[in-house]
């Protein structure tokens, strides 16, 4: 009975630090949240989001991380200033700015890679866009609990972009929420499909106009 007992509670005690090692997700900082559209359709946090496919951002936009999934150590900097790191959580929360029009940021694993910039006017494997289509409720596991409007947009990296995007491409490797600041806004930009379209119907009504002038 003695080892009943004994074993009863040594498994209870490896059960319970085997579950307070796994993933940690809502009232906590988010880590290994699996994809970042997974974080996104928590309801307890976020209440809708579009995914974005490119974008072209100008003027000064608020950005702070928060959230992340790596193990290894990442952060964001502008230029050579280091802004934002998943070893000093306290910052999530706190908001910097840039500038678009003359800045950028860069986005850095300490496995690799390294400098990869926000160019939000091109796909990569690297990150991916998304904008909240209704104001977020308060993100309560940031340091400095903060709530996300509904013109946000939310950018996820991927430390694994440099092939197809298969195996970890979960963009949740740092998550950063980009606000607009003074003269903040974003326009989209045309997928070269829509390109091709447009400028094929350019080239026929030239050739309608064309046709009409002669007679």
């Amino acid at each position: 009975m003695k080892k009943l007992i004994l074993f009863t509670i040594f498994a209870m005690v490896i059960g319970v630090g085997l579950w307070g090692t796994g993933p940690a997700r809502a009232g906590s900082i988010p880590y290994n949240i699996d994809h970042i559209e997974d974080f996104l359709d928590d309801s307890t946090y976020f209440n809708g989001w579009n995914h974005v496919e490119t974008i072209n951002l100008h003027g000064t936009w608020n950005y702070t991380v928060i959230g992340f999934e790596s193990s290894h150590w990442n952060w964001i900097h502008e230029g050579g200033s280091y802004t934002f790191a998943t070893w000093n959580r306290n910052a999530f929360g706190n908001y910097n700015s840039v500038n678009f029009d003359n800045s950028n940021l860069y986005f850095q694993d300490s496995g690799g890679p390294y400098n990869v910039a926000l160019d939000t006017v091109s796909n990569n494997n690297f990150f991916e866009l998304y904008q909240l289509t209704s104001a977020s409720n308060t993100l309560s596991f940031l340091n400095n609990p903060i709530t996300l409007a509904d013109d946000s947009i939310i950018v996820g990296f991927n430390d694994n972009g440099f092939g197809p995007r298969i195996g970890d491409a979960d963009f949740d490797d740092i998550i950063i929420v980009l606000t607009p600041g003074q003269g903040g806004s974003f326009s989209p930009v045309p997928e070269p499909g829509t390109m091709l379209l447009l400028g094929c119907g350019l080239v026929g009504l030239a050739g309608v106009s064309r046709r009409r002038f002669k007679k």
